[in-house]
Order: structure tokens, then sequence, then C-alpha cells
């Protein structure tokens, strides 16, 4: 089988705004890509847009494989984590009858969204099996987020990115999507690492 990776999001976008470039880079190189994401986004949708249609497109131009959208209540994932549990292992079944998942990117442990803390306590337990489990960054985890485990990103990678963002236009009044702010998180992380772009992650188990 080939080598998996699989990426949680609370709502659509957070996958491709935290680890969006390394999964175009991962299925560059063969990886099989697999995505899910837990919500609608509903409460984060003032125009009134398809954010399940946006965040297809968006992830499909990245290269992931499969998406499973799952349908839990957006702002109030806390309450459901049981719920949230299950489904996750349900999935990572399905998946590992044809992918050997090999590391899991999920949310980070601090961030203040309550759905994206969340999003971590499900995933730590669902994913226990899995070698390697790396936090993303999202634009509300920025003040506490302290990278350790950096992916080297080349500029086709940061491109594909920026323009996979660009598909969910209900949140382009957001600054955080603007090419600039996405660019510059990159060339900030990418100095710290000694590269010239990178996605920065913080490891919460990282079997070698």
């Amino acid at each position: 089988m080939n080598q998996g990776v699989i990426a949680i999001g609370a709502h659509p976008d957070d996958i491709e705004l935290g680890c969006g470039a390394s999964l175009a880079k991962l299925a560059k190189e063969g990886f099989d890509i697999f995505a899910i994401v837990l919500s609608n986004g509903s409460k984060g949708n003032p125009f009134n847009q398809n954010r399940i249609k946006e965040t297809s497109q968006a992830l499909s131009m990245l290269g992931v494989n499969k998406t499973f959208f799952l349908d839990f209540e957006d702002t109030k994932l806390a309450l459901s984590l049981c719920e949230i549990i299950i489904s996750l292992e349900i999935c990572l079944k399905d998946i590992s009858s044809h992918s050997n998942i090999a590391r899991i990117y999920t949310m980070f442990e601090e961030d203040r969204h309550q759905d994206h803390r969340a999003i971590f306590d499900a995933s730590i337990v669902a994913f226990r099996t899995v070698a390697q489990i790396l936090c993303y960054e999202t634009p509300s985890s920025s003040t506490y987020f302290n990278p350790k485990v950096f992916e080297r990103i080349d500029e086709i990678f940061l491109e594909k990115k920026i323009e996979a963002l660009k598909n969910h236009k209900s949140q382009m009044h957001r600054n955080y999507m603007s090419e600039n702010f996405i660019r510059s998180v990159a060339i900030f992380r990418g100095q710290q690492a000694g590269f010239p772009l990178s996605e920065g992650f913080i490891p919460y188990k990282m079997v070698l």
C-alpha cells in the first residue's frame, strides 16, 4: 500500500491555511492525501456561500485524494467530542484499508478557537496508533504557536496554497486570506528553519 497522510480541520479552509503547501508537496512525492472536515463552517459564512464546495475545490487543487465531510455543529464541536472520536476512528479504518497512514495533521492544543481545541483532543485519541501527529498553525493559534518541526516548501507549493485559498470566496474579507499574509507566514517560518519558505508544526507525537 502507498504511504498516506490525513489532515483534519474543524471548518472549511482550516487545512488549506495550516498545511496546504505541505500537502501539495507530499502529493507531488506520491503520498496518498486524505482530508476530514468536521463542520460546514456555517457560523463564519456571512455571504451564504457553499463552503463545502469551496473547500472541495481547494483541497482538490492541493492533491487531496478523498475528503470526508462530517456534519457536526459549527462552534460547538466540544459538545460532541465522543461522537467525533468515533467518526474519526471510522474514517481511519476506511482509509487504512487501502493506504498506510504515516502521519496526521491536526489542530493546535492551545488555539483560541474552541472548535480547534476540540479537534486536537479528538485527534490524539482517534489516531493514537499513527506514528506521527503534527499540529498545524492557523491565524487563531499564532499567539501561542512555537513550531519545532518545519516542512521546507518550494515556491511552486506556496503558489498552489495561495491559489487553492482563492476558492474560499466566502472568506475573502478576512485579512489572513490575503496573499501577502500567507506569504509572510511562510517566509517567517522559513527564516526560523533556515530556508526561504516553510510551514511550521508542533509535534504531539513523532515516531521515527
